[in-house]
């Protein structure tokens, strides 16, 4: 959980932030949610209505497409959901697909394997990869911080979540997210040599014209994301917490 106090001081930060950065939308945004839950909290759990109004909100500012390479490099926006939760498939999805918005989902793929309620199963991501406009990606295996894996276990992070879930939905993973956001020269060269089109980290802030495909940047939503700090972050009054790490 995020500390109220450092909550709030993000976002004065925030409002500050907003008077000395221009609004520019001419990048691609990219939006990382974790789980849309009514009976979970957390800071990356948000609420079905305000998730329904998130997506209000990016209709009215975005043209919201699939994540792909090509349409990154124009404007709009992408959703992406980031674990592999359960209720990305009986939540989500359905409101998802109630806009006839597309959406990627990054699954840790040992999760599948744990007969865990939390996390999607296998007959669950085939049901999920099934919906028409959804794209399955990788997240590792295990979720651990790829920077401070071993060249044998980063191989296997990279890699084996890649394989596992291609065995399961019967067609290529072509992206991948960084669990932790973390990654370094050596995750990058593990990633393109496994066979990744592209891949994402956790940076705020919008794409443009990426210059590094392996590196590109996502702005996390928050379950405490109001709909007022929603329409900020998109904005990019939040973007100054890309330089925080």
């Amino acid at each position: 959980m995020i500390k109220p106090w450092k909550l709030k001081v993000a976002r004065n930060i925030s409002r500050v932030y907003s008077l000395l950065n221009p609004v520019n939308n001419k990048g691609y945004l990219i939006l990382m949610y974790h789980s849309v839950s009514n009976d979970r909290k957390g800071t990356y759990v948000i609420s079905k209505k305000l998730f329904n109004s998130h997506l209000q909100i990016m209709l009215e500012n975005f043209k919201i497409s699939e994540l792909s390479l090509k349409n990154i490099v124009n404007k709009g926006a992408a959703i992406t959901f980031d674990d592999g939760f359960v209720d990305n498939l009986e939540i989500a999805a359905p409101i998802l697909e109630s806009y006839s918005i597309p959406f990627t989902v990054f699954i840790s793929s040992d999760n599948m394997f744990n007969n865990s309620s939390l996390y999607l199963s296998k007959n669950a991501i085939r049901d999920l990869a099934s919906i028409n406009g959804v794209t399955i990606g990788a997240h590792g295996k295990t979720h651990v911080p790829l920077t401070s894996c071993s060249d044998n276990d980063l191989e296997n992070e990279i890699r084996g979540s890649k394989q596992d879930i291609e065995d399961i939905i019967g067609r290529e993973v072509t992206c991948m997210s960084y669990p932790h956001g973390k990654s370094d020269s050596r995750v990058i060269s593990c990633v393109k040599d496994s066979g990744y089109e592209f891949a994402c980290g956790s940076r705020f802030g919008l794409n443009y014209n990426v210059p590094n495909i392996y590196d590109i940047s996502r702005s996390e939503i928050w379950g405490s994301d109001d709909e007022s700090v929603f329409s900020q972050k998109i904005r990019g009054d939040w973007d100054w917490l890309k330089w925080k790490n």
